[in-house]
C-alpha cells in the first residue's frame, strides 16, 4: 500500500531567464508544489489561480501549471508528483480540492518536503520514500483543516478586509493584489470565505462599504455636496448622476429624500 503513493517523479522549475515558465504532465497528477524563493502567481488549465511565495506549499491535481514570475526575484518551485488513487479517502478528510493552497507551513513539513525531494529517485528505501511523503500529506492536511476550522480566522479575514476597503475606498478600483497577498490566499479562497461570512463576495462587501460611507457622508456633513462626496468615495466625481443612481438603487431612495428623511426623524 505505502509503495502505491511512491512519487512518481521530481522536477525543479525556475523563472531565472524568462517572466513564465511551464509544468507539463500529459496526464494530471496529484502534486505537491514548494515555492523556494521569489514569489508568482501559480495557474492550472482549469483555471485556478493562486499566489506563492518562498515557503507556500500548494497542493493540486492537474497536468499543466503556468508559473508566472511578479517580482524581479526568480521565481523557483519544486514539485513531487505522486499517485492519489491509494489514498482517496486521506485527501477527501482534509478537504483537498483540485487546486488548494496549504498555509501556515511548519519549518518540519519543509524539511520534509526536502527529504523526501532529495531521496527519489535514488532512495534504495521505496518503503521510506512513500511513508514520508504520507506523513508529508497527514501534517499539511492536518494544518490545513485546524487553519480552516478555526472559529476566529474567517471572522479575522473579513475585519482585514473591512478596514483595507474603508482606508482605499476613495480609490475607483480596489487593488486586490495586494490585499490577497497580505492574507496568503487568492481572489477565488477570498471570495468562498467572504461568502461563508458574510454572505457577500469581495465586490459586493466593497459596494456595501462604499454605500455606507456615503450615507454616513450625507447624514455627517449636510454642506457636502455630491460631488465632493462622489470624491471621497471613489465614484466618477464629474457626475453627480453617478452617486445619485448607485444610491437610488442600493436603497431604494435618492440622496436628498436620505437626507430628509434623516433630518426628520431626528
Amino acid at each position: 500500500m505505502k509503495n502505491q503513493i511512491l512519487p512518481f517523479y521530481t522536477t525543479d522549475v525556475g523563472t531565472d531567464d524568462v517572466d513564465e515558465s511551464i509544468i507539463y504532465n500529459f496526464l494530471p497528477f496529484h502534486q505537491l508544489i514548494l515555492c523556494v524563493s521569489g514569489s508568482g502567481l501559480c495557474q492550472s488549465e482549469y483555471g485556478v489561480e493562486t499566489h506563492v511565495r518562498a515557503g507556500d506549499i500548494l497542493y493540486t491535481y492537474t497536468g499543466t501549471i503556468s508559473a508566472f514570475c511578479v517580482e524581479h526575484a526568480p521565481l523557483r518551485l519544486k514539485k513531487i508528483a505522486f499517485d492519489g488513487s491509494a489514498i482517496p479517502g486521506l485527501l477527501s478528510y482534509f478537504g483537498f480540492g483540485r487546486s488548494q493552497f496549504l498555509p501556515d507551513n511548519a519549518e518540519d513539513s519543509i524539511a520534509l518536503f526536502h527529504k523526501i525531494y532529495e531521496q527519489f529517485p535514488s532512495s534504495q528505501d521505496p518503503d521510506e520514500g512513500a511513508l514520508n511523503l504520507y506523513r508529508l500529506l497527514v501534517r499539511l492536511g492536518c494544518d490545513f483543516r485546524t487553519a480552516s476550522s478555526r472559529p476566529d480566522a474567517g471572522s479575522a479575514v473579513v475585519a482585514h478586509v473591512r478596514q483595507y476597503a474603508e482606508q482605499n475606498i476613495h480609490l475607483p478600483e480596489l487593488p486586490v493584489e495586494p490585499l490577497c497577498r497580505s492574507l496568503g490566499i487568492d481572489d477565488s479562497e477570498l471570495d468562498q470565505i467572504l461568502l461563508r461570512h458574510t454572505k457577500k463576495n469581495l465586490r459586493e462587501l466593497i459596494l456595501e462599504i462604499r454605500m455606507e460611507r456615503i450615507k454616513n457622508y450625507l447624514i455627517m456633513y449636510p454642506s457636502y455636496d455630491l460631488h465632493f462626496i462622489s470624491e471621497l468615495c471613489g465614484l466618477d466625481a464629474s457626475n453627480d448622476e453617478t452617486l445619485r443612481d448607485c444610491f437610488t438603487d442600493y436603497y431604494g431612495m435618492t440622496p436628498a429624500q436620505y437626507r430628509r428623511l434623516f433630518w426628520k426623524v431626528i
